[in-house]
């Protein structure tokens, strides 16, 4: 097997001022309902942490709810959210995975995933370092007497895999790692904000062009900047 080199996170964005409220101490968490009721191409996910929602003014047609057979009429639905195995809401705040593979057709994959992300998100970029993120998460832990999960989602073709830690395979593409925050009612749309005054400038990098090498090679892997993305193995 090759080894996967895990660097750390990104998180892009296109207002620029909401990456500067992040470095300052600004840490903005989203619910699921709001990623189910959102229409923004990358950001939109209908069955967001549930295996599937029905909402009555996003959806043409109401799910069909059948008991040992028998079809139930008459029902009036404004919105069903249905989890598998005893999962909540969590408040949401997602970023993007740096791991690197020695491997051309896994770099010219991510470069494609990072520049897709980058055209949904925006150009602006906050990266954190893998070994600072248990440092992100203590200093939250402070201003928050709210449970805080965190970790790689994972991606599935079975729905019955979705959750909070699990999405649709369709969003592989996102790699996504994802801080969890407590627990929110499922049609729940009010963000959640933690606040650290002292600010995250000293492990969130705002722009930071990160360029991995081939100590070998001395071929860059991978190459990123407000400006562009790229790996060198794109040109063999």
């Amino acid at each position: 097997m090759i080894p996967k080199y895990s660097i750390g996170i990104i998180k892009f964005f296109r207002n620029e001022e909401f990456l500067d409220d992040l470095i300052k101490g600004m840490f903005y968490c989203n619910t699921p309902e709001f990623y189910r009721l959102s229409k923004d191409e990358g950001v939109s996910d209908l069955h967001e942490s549930c295996m599937h929602s029905y909402r009555k003014g996003r959806d043409e047609f109401p799910p069909e709810i059948i008991i040992n057979g028998i079809k139930l009429t008459g029902l009036s639905l404004t919105a069903t959210t249905i989890q598998v195995g005893g999962q909540k809401d969590k408040w949401l705040h997602c970023w993007f995975t740096l791991d690197i593979v020695d491997n051309p057709e896994y770099l010219r994959t991510l470069i494609q995933d990072v520049n897709k992300i980058r055209n949904e998100f925006g150009s602006n970029y906050a990266f954190i370092l893998k070994k600072d993120i248990p440092e992100l998460v203590k200093r939250l832990g402070t201003k928050t007497d709210l449970e805080i999960n965190y970790g790689k989602v994972k991606y599935s073709t079975n729905r019955t895999d979705w959750g909070y830690a699990c999405k649709s395979d369709v969003y592989e593409y996102q790699r996504e790692f994802r801080f969890l925050l407590g627990e929110c009612e499922h049609t729940n749309i009010e963000c959640k904000k933690v606040i650290y005054e002292e600010g995250f400038e000293d492990i969130v990098h705002k722009n930071k062009k990160i360029s991995l090498t081939d100590k070998e090679s001395n071929i860059v892997q991978f190459f990123l900047s407000k400006d562009e993305c790229y790996s060198c193995e794109d040109y063999d």
